[in-house]
């Protein structure tokens, strides 16, 4: 427990002295309840779990499935002192790979998910400096959180505030006071 809570206040500590925001995996220990891992419960962090698609359910798999469903490991809340994971991002993609095993690979879970979403933030920080909008670690969560679409079916505990929703987190930046 030291060495987590320490991971935690290390990235805490960062984000409000540098102003830099983190998106953290909420981990692969799910699908049971409590099983995030850190440092996603740190309290300036993005935590992000993960999800599919209809649509990648069909690409990556080749399986019919109706609604989106929470990756099968994703972690799970609930997290003493907030909700964790704050969000849901995709969970399995082909990326490129070590070139001494193949071009691109399927990879899946949170770990996936963490560096979608952080893409993600970074272009709502880009675009955030082009309009002129101080954009805070905290603004971010907040935008990130309002923005989300709940994914029908999952609890606050399981899916944080939803699926990431850029377009709809880049609004919530736009009417924030500055």
């Amino acid at each position: 427990a030291g060495e987590r809570q320490e991971l935690e206040d290390f990235i805490n500590n960062i984000s409000i002295s540098r102003g830099i925001t983190f998106c953290v995996s909420a981990g692969n220990l799910g699908p049971g309840l409590g099983s995030i891992t850190s440092p996603a419960g740190s309290s300036r962090s993005i935590s992000v779990g993960g999800f599919l698609s209809p649509a990648m359910w069909r690409l990556n798999y080749g399986w019919q499935v109706e609604q989106s469903t929470l990756w099968q490991f994703s972690s799970a809340g609930p997290w003493a002192g907030g909700t964790a994971p704050l969000v849901v991002a995709p969970a399995s993609a082909v990326t490129t790979d070590a070139c001494w095993r193949s071009s691109y690979v399927l990879e899946e879970g949170t770990s996936i998910a963490a560096p979608y979403a952080a893409g993600g933030v970074a272009l709502l920080i880009q675009a955030g400096r082009q309009e002129g909008i101080a954009v805070s670690p905290d603004l971010l969560r907040l935008a990130v959180s309002r923005g989300a679409d709940p994914l029908s079916g999952y609890s606050q505990a399981e899916a944080g505030y939803g699926t990431l929703n850029l377009l709809r987190s880049w609004e919530v930046l736009r009417e924030s006071p500055a």
